[in-house]
């Protein structure tokens, strides 16, 4: 894909010595969040400039230890294993902190996989650090992640190195798709702690989608919508945000 950010035309009747500059105050061409990646029966190899949360899906504070903050290029190894496991190594190349790539402190290294056993399995990330300096690897921090699905139930539980857990589950039960979260979150200054929770469900009939929540407040959250062909109008309602909103989206 190609860009023209700006153009600039000089002109002049007569030949001259004279010479144009033009120095773009930031830079033209960026990128955020791009990715490529090469699969083939060896696995996967990818390369990106965002970040990588590994194999645990964070399920509200927690699972969030064992991630990588993208400061330049991640790699990311995906391989094939046996008995249905798939493990990675992922490593941040360009660490805004890194002296050099032999500087083990400064570099960002998370590894682990995933393990299918059926209707379990089980995901494990581990950031490894040299955190005492004498180049060694050590354990930082790590994310492990269980969950179980039968039929129309999913059940998720993540615990963290930082004692953070969170379980949701998800269910059919009379036509609507229910989902519930819980998850504690840790003490910190000025702000609430203890346990989260928020419950909600959502069904569709006749084009009509209607969805209901409730968190650990009671407060409540209701939202509407409707297609009709390319034109999708919505609207809703958050009694945490004291507010709501009303739209339409129009595709084509």
């Amino acid at each position: 894909t190609k860009m023209v950010i700006g153009a600039v035309c000089v002109s002049g009747n007569d030949a001259s010595d004279a010479n144009f500059y033009m120095n773009n105050a930031s830079k033209v061409v960026t990128a955020s969040d791009a990715s490529i990646y090469i699969e083939g029966g060896f696995g996967k190899l990818t390369l990106q400039t965002g970040g990588y949360a590994g194999a645990v899906s964070a399920i509200g504070d927690a699972g969030d230890q064992a991630d990588i903050d993208a400061d330049g290029l991640v790699v990311i190894a995906e391989g094939i294993g046996l008995l249905g496991a798939n493990p990675y190594v992922a490593v941040d190349l360009a660490p805004s902190s890194a002296t050099s790539v032999s500087s083990l402190n400064n570099l960002e290294i998370v590894t682990g996989g995933t393990i299918d056993m059926g209707g379990l399995s089980a995901a494990v990330d581990v950031a490894l650090g040299d955190s005492e300096g004498d180049g060694i690897l050590d354990i930082d921090g790590w994310d492990l992640g269980l969950s179980y699905a039968m039929g129309d139930m999913a059940v998720n539980f993540v615990v963290d190195s930082a004692n953070a857990w969170g379980m949701s589950a998800s269910m059919d039960v009379a036509g609507f798709g229910v989902d519930a979260t819980i998850y504690n979150k840790a003490a910190e200054a000025h702000a609430k702690s203890g346990l989260f929770y928020d419950v909600s469900a959502s069904t569709s009939l006749n084009g009509f989608g209607l969805s209901l929540g409730v968190d650990q407040d009671l407060q409540p959250t209701v939202s509407l919508s409707k297609s009709m062909g390319g034109l999708s109008i919505y609207a809703g309602y958050d009694a945490g945000d004291e507010g709501g909103k009303v739209g339409a989206t129009l595709s084509f």
